[in-house]
């Protein structure tokens, strides 16, 4: 009897083991691969070491399955106990006195093994990974590439305390002309340099590359340190040829008697020394949690497997299943993130309308992203079961062919296409800059609208403005003039501005430092009125990711930037993948063609989603790593947005004649 037992835990455990390493095999596949899709673009612009990024990757992972493994064996116990429930086994299970207990006694090992691993993963992992992480962020920007770098383009390093700006460079990358560093030096003073030429020197020091990075050498280069605030002193020096500065940031070292940063802090030392910080006290909540949540989510998974009856479909399952661990997940997170905020008290808190409402409005975003992945599981799971249940068979039995079937599917990308742009130009805009105006009503300093942007006008004039409202109205403003021989000629800061009826701006509690022959010359004035050389349209749309900006701003853009002689090369591109869109959604639905109609047609919803996802990731994959490949090697951004989904067509022909060969 008890061997039977042994053998009946057996067979249930590799039930629910084999569709647990599949989801959480395809799972973390997919994790990686946007995550390696998002370090892409900062490897291609040379803001990182591309060598780096399969460590780092490796450090989020480890990160990321304390949620990816509780919810991958939820999702494996419904699909194994829904499996076994359309087969009628466990409807038979009575009759051969086969008791409950004995049928969720695996189930419930299995969910308190996994609870432990992931206790592990939260308590012990976790921290260590985030140390990790850090290091190898650290040492990945080191490796920062200068020429890699996009001509006309501002890039903001550690948490906007530096930008870097090129006017041009060689086409191999190997020399810049034109820098510009920004870089702010304590809470008083700025640094500027400009440098007619700079080339990246690789940091032979292997201690101090650690602290500093490689370095940039810079030929006939100005530098000044100026004060920000009245009668600060201010620096005057000028770099011939051969000098050297670093863009990364000396890590500070950590003061003595210092709580650790709450990330990387065991977990007692969080529990025993919150040091009334709110972070600590939830990240040591969030720690404890998760080997509750991962049982409850076992528990839960075994009454929704079960269905209506052995003849409902276990895609309904698996759908309703995954709404409700997301309204779970979603709610889990805003808890945590508005209790480290202060918004609500840490116990119970009342947090789901608010967030609600913003995570919905980046909702749209997300919408066009994963459009042609929808297309694709759409066509694989609704023609894969018709497919399956002989209809095509049928259909293509009346003398309708295969192709036939599949260019009417295709037909669908017309009304997604014209949705998709009508959200783009119109909702995903609005929603982006309402969501910011959620998170600046929730901070402190009233202040921080969420929208900052740098810009450069005619003249060598670089304005940087810390915070703009709709209305116009502008805080911590910052201009510098910068002559054709790379001098620096003016610096103003301002306060905050108010818009004039005729569009200029007026500035208040300035202060103005104007250098002439080396010498500079200090003035504090109580307002000053300027004309900026941008309008409100442009500022408005400066503040945007380039991702969520309209089309028709993007056009704009071009336009302008053509007129100017100064291509818009990022906006071209990205106006460009959003024509390549509906192209996407009709090479995804021609993909899945060999699965609907060769010899894999019998396959179930599990395996079909499967493929369509792994289709889904490989296919975003190339198009990212083409895309970012053409930002540095100069591909042009029609080959760039059109080639992926030709290639795909092809590959989808190629597929469906070894399939058929008839």
């Amino acid at each position: 009897m008890c061997m039977n037992q042994f053998y009946l835990f057996l067979f249930f455990f590799c039930e629910i083991f084999r569709p647990f390493a599949a989801v959480l095999g395809i799972a973390s596949a997919l994790f990686c691969s946007y995550g390696v899709a998002e370090y892409l673009q900062d490897a291609a612009n040379g803001m990182i070491a591309a060598n780096m990024i399969g460590m780092i990757m490796f450090a989020k992972l480890l990160i990321a399955l304390e949620v990816l493994a509780p919810v991958s064996l939820y999702l494996a116990i419904i699909m194994a106990f829904g499996k076994l429930y359309d087969g009628s086994e466990l409807y038979v299970t009575p009759a051969l006195r086969i008791s409950p207990a004995a049928v969720l006694k695996p189930v419930m090992i299995a969910a308190c093994g996994m609870g432990i691993v992931v206790a592990i993963l939260s308590n012990i992992v976790r921290p260590w990974s985030y140390d990790e992480l850090d290091k190898l962020k650290d040492r990945a920007a080191s490796g920062m590439d200068v020429g890699a770098l996009i001509p006309g383009n501002f890039y903001t390093l550690d948490g906007d305390k530096r930008t870097v700006y090129l006017e041009d460079k060689t086409i191999l990358g190997e020399e810049a002309r034109g820098v510009y560093i920004f870089e702010a030096l304590g809470k008083n003073r700025l640094r500027i340099i400009a440098s007619r030429k700079s080339v990246s020197v690789i940091n032979e020091d292997k201690e101090d590359k650690k602290a500093h990075g490689d370095w940039l050498q810079f030929q006939d280069a100005h530098m000044y340190e100026i004060g920000i605030f009245p009668h600060v002193s201010d620096r005057i020096m000028q770099m011939r040829r051969g000098n050297r500065a670093s863009l990364q940031e000396t890590p500070e070292e950590e003061a003595k008697g210092e709580l650790p940063y709450y990330m990387i802090d065991s977990t007692w030392s969080l529990m025993t020394h919150p040091n009334g910080e709110r972070r600590r006290i939830v990240e040591a909540q969030w720690r404890c949690s998760t080997f509750v949540t991962t049982i409850l989510l076992a528990l839960l998974a075994a009454p929704l497997s079960r269905g209506g009856g052995p003849r409902r479909s276990k895609s309904g399952r698996l759908g309703i299943a995954i709404v409700i661990y997301f309204i779970y997940y979603m709610s889990y997170m805003t808890m945590r993130n508005w209790m480290q905020s202060g918004k609500i008290a840490i116990f119970p808190g009342i947090w789901w309308a608010p967030i609600g409402l913003e995570t919905a409005l980046f909702v749209p975003h997300k919408l066009i992203e994963i459009t042609p992945m929808a297309a694709l599981l759409g066509c694989l799971i609704g023609l894969g079961g018709l497919a399956r249940h002989q209809e095509l068979t049928a259909l293509t039995g009346t003398g309708v062919s295969d192709w036939r079937i599949v260019q009417v599917a295709s037909l669908l990308a017309i009304p997604f296409s014209l949705a998709l742009i009508i959200i783009s130009q119109t909702v995903v805009p609005s929603a982006f800059h309402y969501s910011q105006a959620i998170e600046a009503k929730a901070s402190a300093d009233r202040t921080k609208t969420g929208h900052f942007f740098w810009a450069l006008g005619k003249g060598g004039v670089f304005l940087k403005v810390g915070s703009i409202a709709d209305d116009g109205r502008a805080w911590g403003i910052q201009r510098f003039k910068i002559g054709s021989d790379g001098k620096l000629e003016e610096f103003i800061k301002a306060q905050s501005s108010i818009p004039n009826p005729d569009g200029s701006w007026h500035m208040s509690h300035l202060l103005k430092k104007t250098i002439v022959r080396d010498r500079v010359t200090e003035e504090n004035l109580d307002s000053l009125d300027w004309k900026p050389f941008l309008s409100r349209e442009e500022m408005y749309y400066l503040t945007f990711p380039i991702a969520f900006v309209s089309p028709t701003a993007l056009l704009q853009h071009i336009i302008d930037g053509r007129l100017r002689g100064e291509p818009a090369l990022l906006c071209e591109r990205e106006l460009l993948n959003r024509l390549a869109l509906p192209f996407s959604i009709v090479a995804l639905i021609f993909f899945a063609a060999p699965f609907l109609f060769g010899s894999t047609r019998s396959k179930t919803v599990g395996s079909r989603i499967g493929i369509g996802v792994m289709i889904a990731v490989a296919y975003t994959l190339f198009q990212e790593i083409l895309d970012r490949a053409g930002l540095v090697t100069g591909i042009s951004p029609i080959i760039s947005a059109f080639l992926p989904p030709l290639f795909i067509v092809a590959a989808a022909v190629q597929l469906y004649a070894r399939s058929n060969p008839h």
